[in-house]
């Protein structure tokens, strides 16, 4: 669910509060979940599976199968092409490029700025996203031991061109996080604000996944 991205270039250690936050378990089963997306007039409720094979990993809720607008089929194929699993907000790590830097600390919460990565793999446009903003993340601890991810903010610092005929002014996405049955985090909700051009027109667009009924199978 958070951008797959690459490592390569962080050139100092985290800090230990955040290493501890961001500590993956192994060998975790994937999680099954369902998910709430809204988009302009699309609105849809869906049952994800990441441990079928594709094709078989989504089923959607509603709306029903003849309500389905047009080209909905398509972006659920998208989807489930990419849907591996990872609604984990300790993967965070991969969104960082670069050094850590602290912004607030309290007993109890500390949040961060970080360099966004470039994908691995990624093309000019990816390096121009990277280049143009930044990520934030707040960690807490609510018993005085372990810190977890609270919530994730990705931010452009300047207008950037994913493409000759397009360009993105505006881009924010929030992630908050919730324990899953077992502690760990995952992205409980994205909201991403998007504005630009593209084709000499202008574009504003709001999408909002909610993840719900998130368990955990003891096998998969």
């Amino acid at each position: 669910m958070i951008f797959a991205l690459s490592l390569l270039t962080i050139s100092a250690p985290l800090p230990a509060e955040l290493s501890e936050a961001l500590e993956s378990p192994e060998d975790a089963p994937l999680p099954v979940y369902v998910a709430a997306y809204e988009m302009s007039e699309l609105n849809v409720t869906a049952k994800v599976d990441p441990a079928q094979p594709e094709g078989q990993r989504i089923t959607v809720l509603s709306p029903r199968r003849e309500d389905w607008p047009k080209g909905l089929e398509k972006q659920l194929a998208e989807f489930e092409a990419d849907t591996d699993g990872d609604i984990w907000c300790d993967t965070a790590e991969e969104l960082i490029g670069g050094d850590v830097a602290e912004i607030s600390r309290d007993e109890h919460s500390i949040s961060y700025r970080f360099p966004m990565a470039v994908e691995d793999g990624g093309d000019k446009a990816d390096k121009a996203f990277a280049d143009a903003s930044h990520g934030e993340v707040d960690i807490t601890r609510t018993d005085d031991v372990s810190w977890r991810v609270a919530a994730l903010r990705i931010r452009l610092d300047k207008p950037f061109k994913p493409a000759m005929i397009a360009k993105v002014t505006k881009l924010d996405v929030d992630i908050s996080c919730s324990p899953a049955a077992n502690g760990r985090m995952y992205q409980a909700r994205t909201q991403t604000g998007i504005e630009g051009s593209a084709f000499g027109r202008s574009f504003s667009e709001t999408e909002v996944m909610e993840l719900r009924s998130v368990s955990l199978p003891s096998a998969n």
